[in-house]
């Protein structure tokens, strides 16, 4: 394999982390480490030894440049391709491979060129057994050219290296690294006197190669030089071809053939890693064929990874090399420190690569890895501030170096710009990036995005969750890896939530945290500032049990089954369940069971409610603190869901249920559409879908699909129908598609008073009076029914209920029943003032219904005649101003506290403002 990189011979052993073993030096390869890691440029190595067999004694040969960006190998291929030549018996007969230190920053002028060649032939012989005789003829040439003035060194050394062809029967093969870093320097060099030509000599190799041009310049002489003497054979490696720099085009232009050499496919990346087990070893210590079958079953299990390898490092040998050790070193569990450390020793080579650019070249390769995805020149030259015909040249001399690559632009045919190797990249993140915590871990979640498969993260995710709430990982590098962990998971996902929860409430256990502390974790002011209303939520939430505690009437048995009663309660939201604890070192022992009592009835219902067990999987995570039935932050609602039940449609659907009664927005519609996708046939998501809907401006053909949907799904589905009929009823000229879905919807369920009231009111707003009172009648007579049915049902303290006083109060009102309206408006707005949110929205759904019907005037009268008239005061208010000419002017003289909420209510008369009476506003299974 052709790299330019090299771990030291060290065995790795199971379990120890990746050692800094890497080396940039192919030199230090012993000879059958070489032959071994050799594998995936052996058809270039092939045709350049095909080349010498083919260039017959005496003919000048065609001289070769093997081209590739840096880290492709070009040293390494040199060297081997010397070694080949001194193993084929034919060819090192005839050739001597003289190489050289990758950099010649030595090398000025001809003179000292010629001289570097006489002094590598002598290293060359050295190591090839030559006599000490040789040696020392060698030797003594180098110190005679030396002392000589400088204007005669250049010949006398041409003259030095025929004379050694020639008694000698062999040419030069001279592997020259970094053919273009000479070539500019010779380029850029002033001679310091004009070569004195030597005069001929006898023919034979090398024979040619005293004759110099006194008057041309060092390219030149050196281009004739090559041009014309056959026993040297320029065999060089250059990163980019010669023709790219001026400073030498035109003297070797199209002189050299050029071998290029491409990155790596991914099947030769299969047989480079299982190379480098066979030579350098693999996990557990493994060594020779026993590596080489560990890295093969390791790879056949996870084939996907070598295409990660691929696109990490651009097919770069170089660093793919780098990459093995973390193949090598065996399991996943510490690639964080692992990739640091590999990272760091990366530095010197890719600090080096950066500097080397020029500074505007540097700025937009610097910019560009910032972006780390495609991007097109045209926006790259707007961060950078450089004009983007100026970006483009820059972007191709960058491409040409191998650093930068095309890449298709997300969601377009066009081509964007990326850095090629994308480890690179990761390294310039790691380094230079913010400090807020995402752009801090950018490096490593874009590494876990390539190296891991989707399924690894999973499992991976899922294991580090387990582990925090074990109580173990708990070093501060240990969560930003599960933070990264996370990040590198698409959002979303479950496990996503379930770790980044899992960081959070192990992060909150650890003794030394604080929020400040919290903060390099979460960025509580941005992106996670969710988890500053869970830190408060918790923090209330657990202060409950040393309260609760407190009940005189608990024993050591009984005292846990109490404190998980109250705040498992799913119907109790948190400032409920804190005035239970507060006032529980007063209760009496009838207080306590009665309360108890009501709890576990409250379990039963859900539980009777929800088939299965989602109402104790529920439970559960309320009682350990993971989900927040009354959450005041919709985002952290959505996530807790979704991180919580995963793919249990049956708890989602009861999650939501009390996720609605407190938020309407697009959160609420995520997880309803995740109830979607788990149980696409079930009618009730169908329906929820089209009451989120329908509650939101410019989408009611999505809510009224919906509700068709959902009514093809289950034909028996009154609530869709009679849904469907309340969307239709406040869209102009579909009236009569609302009252046939509203009777639809009574024949379907006979005993719901829901449709059939809103049938009353789409009457009589349309004027049929007669049609309206007899539907009106009937409301009352279901709603009594039902509120009979249901007096038998106890519900805890805090939520008394109202029934159906909603609706008799509407009906009541309009059939002309003014003491039973009085009396159901009593009772509504009781359940209202004793904190029932519920109760609070009926009464504004009435006030706007009833005005919308011509009972505004009635209802506001009413308001003021009862018990309640001081708290329904503010709803007296806004209907006198919406009957009024200018409504601003009607509530001027309102004192300022009834004149905020009156505004409020105001807002809320229009029609369509709301849901109608009759539109079920819960959500769960029903279907």
């Amino acid at each position: 394999m052709a790299v330019d990189a090299v771990p030291l011979r060290t065995a790795i052993a199971a379990g120890v982390a990746l050692n800094a073993t890497v080396k940039y030096n192919p030199h230090l390869w012993g000879p059958d480490e070489l032959r071994s890691i050799f594998v995936v440029r052996t058809r270039e190595l092939q045709g350049l030894l095909d080349r010498l067999r083919a260039t017959p004694d005496g003919r000048v040969p065609q001289h070769v440049l093997v081209t590739g960006s840096r880290g492709m190998g070009k040293t390494t291929l040199l060297r081997r391709l010397a070694l080949a030549v001194e193993d084929d018996a034919e060819l090192s007969k005839r050739w001597v491979p003289v190489t050289f230190p990758e950099e010649q920053y030595t090398v000025s002028t001809l003179a000292e060129l010629w001289r570097n060649v006489l002094d590598a032939l002598a290293d060359t012989r050295e190591r090839q057994g030559a006599s000490t005789d040789e040696l020392a003829r060698l030797d003594g040439e180098i110190r005679r050219i030396g002392e000589l003035p400088a204007d005669a060194q250049e010949s006398a050394a041409l003259e030095s290296l025929a004379d050694w062809m020639r008694s000698n029967g062999r040419r030069l093969l001279l592997l020259i690294d970094s053919t273009d870093l000479l070539l500019s320097n010779l380029a850029g060099t002033a001679d310091p006197g004009a070569p004195k030509a030597a005069k001929g000599k006898k023919a034979g190799p090398g024979a040619r190669a005293a004759k110099v041009d006194g008057g041309a310049t060092p390219l030149w002489r050196l281009r004739g030089t090559l041009s014309h003497d056959p026993g040297i054979f320029w065999l060089g490696a250059s990163y980019q071809s010669l023709e790219t720099d001026h400073a030498y085009q035109d003297a070797f232009w199209d002189f050299f053939e050029l071998v290029e050499l491409r990155p790596l496919q991914v099947a030769e990346m299969r047989q480079a890693m299982l190379a480098l087990a066979r030579t350098f070893g693999a996990g557990r210590g493994l060594t020779g064929a026993d590596a080489e079958r560990e890295m093969a079953r390791n790879l056949d299990a996870r084939p996907e990874r070598l295409k990660a390898l691929r696109a990490i490092t651009g097919g770069n040998p170089r660093t793919t090399v780098m990459l093995y050790e973390l193949f090598a070193a065996g399991g996943a569990d510490d690639v964080h420190s692992d990739l640091r450390r590999l990272l760091d020793t990366m530095t010197p080579l890719y600090k080096a690569r950066m500097e080397a650019l020029s500074d505007q070249a540097r700025k937009l390769l610097a910019h560009l890895m910032e972006h780390w995805a495609p991007i097109s020149a045209r926006d790259l030259g707007l961060v950078s501030g450089i004009a983007t015909n100026t970006v483009s040249g820059q972007l191709g001399r960058l491409e040409a170096e191998g650093l930068v690559e095309k890449a298709a632009l997300a969601g377009t045919k066009r081509a964007g710009y990326q850095a090629s190797e994308r480890l690179f990249n990761v390294w310039y993140l790691m380094r230079y990036a913010s400090r807020r915590l995402r752009q801090r871990l950018t490096w490593l979640v874009e590494f876990m995005r390539l190296w891991y498969s989707g399924d690894e993260l999973t499992v991976l995710a899922r294991q580090r969750a387990s582990q925090h709430g074990q109580g173990r990982l708990c070093r501060g590098e240990q969560f930003e890896f599960s933070r990264a962990l996370s990040f590198a998971l698409p959002d979303g996902h479950a496990d996503h939530y379930r770790l980044d929860w899992a960081v959070f409430r192990a992060a909150r256990r650890t003794a030394d945290r604080t929020r400040a502390d919290l903060g390099e974790l979460f960025e509580l002011d941005g992106e996670d500032r969710e988890f500053t209303t869970a830190e408060d939520y918790l923090t209330r939430f657990e202060a409950l049990d040393a309260r609760l505690a407190l009940c005189p009437h608990l024993t050591e048995d009984t005292c846990g089954l109490w404190i998980a009663a109250v705040k498992s309660s799913l119907s109790l939201t948190l400032p409920e369940k804190e005035q239970i604890a507060d006032a529980a070192k007063a209760f009496t022992e009838s207080e306590y069971r009665n309360l108890l009592g009501l709890l576990h009835d409250e379990h039963d219902r859900w539980e009777q409610d929800y088939e299965g067990a989602a109402a104790s999987v529920v439970r559960d995570a309320v009682l350990a603190g993971h989900f927040f039935p009354d959450c005041p932050d919709s985002r952290l609602a959505h996530t807790q869901i979704i991180g919580c039940f995963g793919k249990d449609f049956r708890a989602i659907a009861l999650a939501l249920d009390l996720f609605a009664q407190h938020h309407r927005d697009a959160w609420l519609e995520m997880v309803v559409r995740r109830a979607l996708d788990l149980a696409p046939r079930v009618a009730s998501s169908w329906s929820n879908l089209g009451h989120l809907l329908s509650q939101q401006p410019g989408r009611a053909d999505e809510a009224e699909a919906a509700y068709r949907r959902a009514a093809e799904l289950d034909p028996k589905d009154a609530q869709s129908w009679n849904n469907l009929g309340v969307l239709l009823s406040e869209q102009p000229g579909r009236t009569d598609e609302a009252e046939a879905a509203y009777r639809r919807a009574a024949e379907l369920d006979p005993s719901d008073p829901y449709p059939v009231v809103n049938l009353a009111r789409l009457l009589a707003a349309l004027g049929r009076h007669s049609e309206a009172s007899t539907a009106y009648r009937q409301t009352v007579a279901l709603a009594q029914a039902a509120d009979r049915q249901d007096a038998g049902t106890e519900t805890p303290p805090v939520n008394q209920g109202f029934g159906h006083a909603h609706l008799l109060l509407q009906a009541h009102l309009w059939l002309g029943n003014r003491d039973l309206a009085l009396q159901a408006l009593d009772r509504l707005t009781q359940a209202a003032a004793a904190g029932d949110r519920n109760a609070f929205y009926r009464l504004k759904e009435q006030a706007r219904e009833c005005r919308h019907i011509g009972l505004g005037s009635s209802l506001r009268d009413l308001m003021g005649a009862g018990t309640w008239a001081d708290f329904l005061q503010p709803f007296a208010l806004a209907l006198g101003a919406a009957a009024a000419d200018e409504p601003a002017d009607a509530l001027a003289g309102a004192p300022p506290e009834l004149r905020t909420l009156a505004e409020e209510i105001l807002a809320e008369l229009r029609p369509g403002a709301g849901t109608a009476a009759g539109q079920s506003a819960q959500f769960g299974p029903r279907g």
